[in-house]
């Protein structure tokens, strides 16, 4: 039993090692597969679309070349936490701003199936009190009644069903890995 104990604890602490390096390529890859079809019309300057947590801007830029002007567009995404927002906004003389908040502080809720290094399961609630992009930390409680911190991360980029699920290390006197679903 300890032996598959492990095993999880050693999967888990993996998953998050080539998550954290591989981060930059696989949001690189998933904002280039996203912008693929895109184009703007013919009459369209700027277009915005907010799909499944990545803002997607296109906009028509001319560029001068051997003294004729061509249009240029340039694809632009990106993401937006759950916990952030985005604002758009235009000012008199027409050039639109898009502000994106993917950092800051917030409350979202959580339940979370644990393993620690001292081969205990159990199963906690925590909340969510900051977040950076996909990352996040909070404080929780778990069925011992043993106060714990954490550090997780939202899985959906790679998991595309896995929607509110994040993985985490926590320390509530020894360290353990989890894996947290939010309300």
């Amino acid at each position: 039993m300890n032996a598959i104990k492990y095993f999880v604890i050693i999967v888990l602490a993996a998953l998050l090692l080539i998550t954290f390096l591989d981060n930059k390529k696989l949001n690189t890859e998933n904002a280039a597969l996203t912008l693929a079809n895109k184009t703007l019309k013919d009459n369209e300057q700027l277009r915005v679309e907010i799909d499944k947590g990545q803002i997607i801007v296109l906009n028509r830029a001319s560029t001068a070349t051997g003294g004729q002007a061509d249009d240029k567009i340039e694809k632009k995404a990106i993401y937006t936490p759950p916990e952030g927002k985005a604002v758009i906004s235009q000012d008199i003389s027409g050039k639109v701003t898009i502000t994106n908040k993917n950092k800051g502080f917030c409350i979202n809720p959580a339940i979370a199936g644990q393993i620690s290094t001292d081969s205990e399961l159990s199963v906690g609630l925590n909340l969510r009190l900051f977040f950076w992009d996909r990352w996040g930390g909070g404080a929780g409680v778990n069925t011992k009644l043993k106060p714990y911190a954490f550090c997780d991360r939202r899985i959906d980029d790679f998991i595309r069903f896995a929607k509110n699920t994040t993985v985490g290390v926590f320390y509530d006197g020894s360290v353990g890995v989890f894996i947290g679903v939010f309300f």
